[in-house]
């Protein structure tokens, strides 16, 4: 079965400088600084209607209006906090998924919110709408990712994240008709099981955590580039979550993949958008042109929930 991934668009915050962000002290800003993040994104939209504000009204995603017949979303927030002051704030009275579908028009036969709301979300879309679509019970899903930063998720949540608010969306199909396609050679996701790591009473052995995860994230890159046919050395482009560019060309590393593929443009104008951030530098790499028919890309996602890894070839109208 070949299958196609199709890149409709992303919307992000307004642009707001680190360095101004309350509570930072200097020797923050400048690790910041050091590891290549300048700007974080600040939305006044709900994750819906920076959801609905991805979709670019292109020729796919015309097409797309008419054929989609599964909609997935990993969104967070989802439900309305009851115990605090959000509940008053007009931003948090927020559109829901009923919204959306009317905003949108769309009448998909299949409505699915994707519970595990991390990095790796996407691949987890990936994964649902590729079982359906062997089943014969979908041929094309819409898959929304968006987050905001929240009380429960900060902006600033330790002294390795800044999360920005934006949303991404993507088409899966076996339709070959659409022009920004990227034929799926190969994913693979995992989930964590929290006994390798973690005691009853929630102690965390983080020397442990740390290595089995890069112990498994290196091998199921491997599993996942074997799949597709490829090497790490032949991977063009390699997407993942802003962590900062030390540990973004580390995991890369771990993966097989040169430093030189490794997308990094994203990093200083967007910090790490929350859950969203690997499709979004995908469809920010592809939206600048710089993707060439036949280039092999990596998008890879990890979470202290789930990890996972998709292998794209970039495909001609022709293909």
């Amino acid at each position: 079965m070949n299958a196609y991934l199709v890149p409709l668009g992303r919307a992000l915050g307004e642009s707001v400088a680190i360095a101004e962000l309350p509570g930072l002290s200097a020797e923050q800003i400048a690790h910041y600084h050091a590891e290549g993040f300048r700007d974080c994104r600040v939305a006044q939209q709900s994750v819906f209607e920076l959801s609905n504000d991805s979709l670019y009204d292109t020729v796919d995603y015309k097409r797309a209006r008419e054929a989609v017949d599964l909609l997935t979303y990993a969104v967070d927030p989802v439900i309305l906090p009851s115990n605090n002051n959000m509940v008053n704030d007009p931003k948090w009275q927020e559109p829901d998924i009923r919204w959306f579908l009317q905003r949108t028009e769309l009448r998909p036969a299949r409505v699915m919110g994707l519970a595990l709301y991390n990095c790796a979300s996407y691949i987890g879309a990936v994964d649902l709408s590729l079982g359906l679509m062997r089943g014969g019970l979908v041929r094309t899903s819409l898959n929304l990712v968006a987050g905001i930063a929240t009380p429960d998720a900060p902006r600033v949540p330790n002294e390795r994240h800044v999360h920005s608010d934006g949303a991404v969306s993507f088409l899966v199909t076996d339709d070959p008709g659409y022009e920004a396609k990227y034929q799926i050679l190969a994913h693979r996701i995992a989930y964590v099981n929290p006994m390798d790591w973690r005691s009853l009473d929630g102690v965390v052995d983080t020397a442990r955590y740390y290595s089995l995860k890069a112990l498994r994230l290196r091998n199921l890159a491997r599993e996942t580039l074997a799949a597709a046919g490829v090497s790490g050395g032949q991977i063009d482009h390699f997407f993942m979550q802003n962590l900062g560019r030390s540990r973004m060309v580390k995991n890369a590393g771990l993966c097989g993949v040169p430093e030189k593929s490794v997308w990094l443009d994203s990093l200083a104008g967007n910090a790490q958008v929350r859950g969203a951030d690997s499709p979004i530098n995908f469809q920010e790499c592809h939206d600048a042109g710089l993707i060439a028919n036949g280039s092999t890309v990596m998008l890879m996602g990890t979470s202290g929930m789930s990890w996972g890894a998709l292998v794209l070839r970039r495909a001609s109208e022709q293909d």
